[in-house]
């Protein structure tokens, strides 16, 4: 399991950029229901002009299965899939907000049900997590 997370603020152009990276690999969860061989999450905020945008770009996986279940890397962002007898994960949670700030979490778990696990259910887990804000001073 390899984990980097990086921030930094710099200009580019005319333009301050704020941007993280959270990344994981060979990544198993839950007693092996989760497995993931890369996992990225990207948020970049650019304020230019006095305008703030955000963006995800860069966010991702490869090799995820979920309950023996491959998921295909070209899986749109935000999509929610099922864990059986246990609850919900959300693959590349992405999140921009009308301000530009962006939040991205690479994987969204969250226990609904009573489990084997002994995870209580209201239980929430994020792998590769990251935010980024681009404000005027």
């Amino acid at each position: 399991k390899a984990r980097a997370r990086y921030s930094r603020l710099n200009a580019e152009g005319s333009a301050q950029v704020a941007r993280t990276t959270s990344s994981f690999s060979n990544v198993g969860l839950l007693g092996g229901l989760i497995q993931v061989n890369a996992l990225q999450a990207v948020a970049t905020s650019t304020l230019r002009n006095g305008q703030s945008t955000g963006s995800a770009d860069g966010s991702g996986f490869s090799g995820l299965t979920v309950a023996g279940v491959s998921i295909p890397a070209d899986l749109p962002p935000n999509t929610t899939l099922p864990i059986p007898l246990l609850g919900t994960v959300t693959v590349n949670e992405q999140t921009v907000h009308n301000d530009g700030s962006v939040s991205v979490n690479g994987l969204h778990i969250k226990v609904t049900t009573a489990n084997l696990l002994g995870l209580p259910v209201g239980a929430e887990l994020t792998v590769a997590h990251a935010s980024a804000s681009a404000a005027p001073l």
